[in-house]
């Protein structure tokens, strides 16, 4: 997995947007029974909230979407990781 801060990351990607609020909606706990499409639309909400709407999100020529999501809870799931990320490739 890699993270905004990896020297690998940091080679192939510039301009990094990390939805914060948004990613914070990809972790499911044990006791999590929020449906997928509850999530989905609870990580739409906050990422309008950060200013990206789908028309933001659409103006973003050149980025690439890098998400990692798991759909239910594992306990052995690095959940650090979850989330999404924009980056423009440099290449």
């Amino acid at each position: 997995m890699l993270a905004d801060d990896s020297a690998t990351f940091n080679k192939s990607y510039s301009n990094a947007v990390i939805p914060s609020k948004a990613n914070n909606y990809f972790y499911h706990s044990y006791k999590d029974t929020r449906s997928t499409t509850t999530r989905l639309q609870e990580i739409e909400t906050a990422l309008n909230a950060e200013g990206y709407s789908a028309t933001k999100r659409a103006s973003l020529k050149g980025y690439q979407i890098g998400i990692y999501y798991v759909d239910k809870y594992y306990g052995d799931t690095d959940d650090t990781g979850l989330g999404i990320i924009l980056a423009k490739p440099t290449n």
